[in-house]
């Protein structure tokens, strides 16, 4: 199995980033405009999208403010099934490291390139958010 690695630096709190992961607000701010859950262990996140599959992701983990893991119950093509675990490693008061990890996915799905282009675009809004708190979900 192969997995997508992203790693992005931003000048905003670990708390900051923590929030935009597991509050339905955060999340509406950055990715979709049409989220909604909890952000609970044990509970699901609905993201709808305008003319786009829609996914149900299960939280899987929480350990605040650090690591969050989500496992892909419904989606396109061979995401179902496969994981993003959100690790944030506070550099400074203001700076954190954000790792975004997907696993699960072969090389030789035709969905792996077009996945590893949605977490830069997704990473981008979030770290727009995260910096300025510029609603400007990447996804409607």
């Amino acid at each position: 199995m192969s997995e997508i690695k992203h790693d992005m630096s931003m000048k905003a709190s670990c708390d900051t980033l923590y929030k935009a992961l597991t509050t339905e607000e955060g999340l509406r701010a950055w990715f979709t405009s049409q989220a909604n859950g909890s952000g609970k262990v044990g509970t699901n996140w609905e993201l709808q999208f305008t003319d786009q599959p829609a996914f149900t992701w299960n939280i899987l983990a929480d350990e605040e403010p650090h690591r969050v893991v989500w496992k892909c119950l419904n989606g396109p093509g061979n995401s179902p099934g496969t994981e993003v675990e959100f690790i944030l490693k506070s550099i400074s008061e203001n700076e954190t490291k954000l790792t975004i990890i997907h696993r699960g996915w072969t090389k030789a799905d035709p969905k792996f390139e077009r996945c590893v282009e949605i977490w830069r675009k997704l990473m981008d809004h979030m770290q727009r958010y995260c910096e300025t708190g510029f609603d400007e979900p990447a996804y409607h």
